[in-house]
């Protein structure tokens, strides 16, 4: 029997004072990957003084991200 299961792939973004990039730099994620594989995107708050930690769970949140029916965004 084949296993058919996809290799994970997992994204690490440290971020630190990023709340006016954060939601840019997530959307770059090419979309493509997850024809291969499952993919998992964790956002590293550095202890950002902005609201590194707020948007970025905004775009956890956000039903226009491309593929977020399988896509897992993960806050820290």
């Amino acid at each position: 029997m084949a296993n058919n299961r996809k290799s994970r792939v997992l994204i690490f973004i440290v971020a630190y004072n990023a709340e006016k990039t954060i939601r840019d730099v997530v959307f770059r994620i090419p979309i493509q990957l997850q024809d291969d594989y499952d993919v998992d995107v964790l956002i590293i708050d550095d202890s950002s003084a902005d609201q590194t930690f707020e948007k970025g769970h905004a775009v956890s949140t956000d039903p226009s991200l491309p593929g977020c029916e399988r896509n897992q965004l993960l806050l820290a």
